[in-house]
């Protein structure tokens, strides 16, 4: 079996508990930034979220929250982190889009950038929610 067929069945298998909390633990980080500021408001939403995740890697996960918060190749990594989010099982991907949903409306508006990643999202992974308006 070469690299390359080792690599697509690979991409096929579902994601592991770990590989899901972590990747989502980039997104929500994305989704903090993705309008150009992060609001503390967002912070303790996101931290919020980290803690019902998985209290067993509770460190892990706001670490790297923390560390994709300063990511300069933030669009780049948003369409590679959704890519793999496509392997998750379709309530993980439902629960995940609801998650970063409200963590776009958590302070009060829907950024024009928020809006624009989340239908995106919900296209790329074959999922509908319902986005809160906040008027």
């Amino acid at each position: 079996m070469t690299n390359s067929e080792k690599l697509y069945r690979q991409e096929e298998l579902p994601l592991t508990d770990v590989e899901l909390r972590l990747v989502q633990a980039r997104l929500l980080a994305s989704m903090s930034n993705i309008d150009g500021k992060v609001l503390d408001v967002e912070n303790l939403m996101a931290d919020s979220m980290l803690e019902l995740m998985d209290k067993k890697d509770i460190y892990k996960l706001k670490q790297l929250y923390l560390e994709e918060l300063s990511n300069p190749n933030l669009e780049h990594s948003l369409d590679e982190i959704v890519e793999f989010m496509k392997r998750a099982p379709i309530n993980e991907r439902i629960s995940l889009l609801k998650m970063l949903s409200a963590l776009a409306i958590c302070d009060g508006e829907l950024h024009k950038n928020e809006e624009l990643f989340l239908k995106s999202a919900m296209r790329k992974l074959s999922v509908i929610v319902q986005v809160g308006k906040t008027s």
